[in-house]
């Protein structure tokens, strides 16, 4: 399992939104590495977690998702240019989202670009990822602040 503690913040310039937006590439990026091993795939799970739950309107403004890209293991700094993408969850206004998939040995690290809908929303969050040691292993790493 692998867990960390994030957050989209104003200030800090990592609230940036969806891909509908330019700060898209401001949002918190990971380098995402799995190895197979015995199994020619790894079952992984992601769990993205508000740490606090928003309420009545403001909920609204809270829409999380995740996407993966093949970016030649490299952050995005072009939302118009993010590689090709590998997977995305819906962007929806719940406390949490989840993916389940199966991913093969990968050459290069997918960029996983963890956001909200809307950019300049404050809110932290827990990224959770469980997968089976005994098909592999999964590594998952910040990129270097610029």
């Amino acid at each position: 399992m692998i867990e960390l503690e994030n957050e989209w913040n104003t200030e800090k310039g990592s609230a940036g939104g969806c891909t509908n937006y330019d700060s898209f590439v401001k949002n918190p990026q990971y380098k995402l590495s799995v190895v197979a091993k015995g199994s020619p795939t790894v079952e992984i799970t992601m769990l993205l977690a508000l740490k606090q739950k928003p309420s009545g309107e403001d909920k609204k403004k809270h829409l999380i998702g995740l996407r993966a890209f093949d970016n030649a293991g490299q952050a995005i700094t072009d939302r118009n240019n993010p590689g090709t993408l590998n997977f995305k969850t819906q962007i929806i206004n719940k406390e949490t989202i989840k993916y389940d998939g199966k991913f093969a040995t990968t050459k290069v690290p997918l960029t996983l670009v963890l956001h909200q809908f809307y950019p300049e929303i404050d809110d932290q969050f827990t990224f959770t990822i469980w997968y089976k040691l005994k098909q592999g292993e999964v590594k998952l790493e910040p990129f270097e602040a610029k």
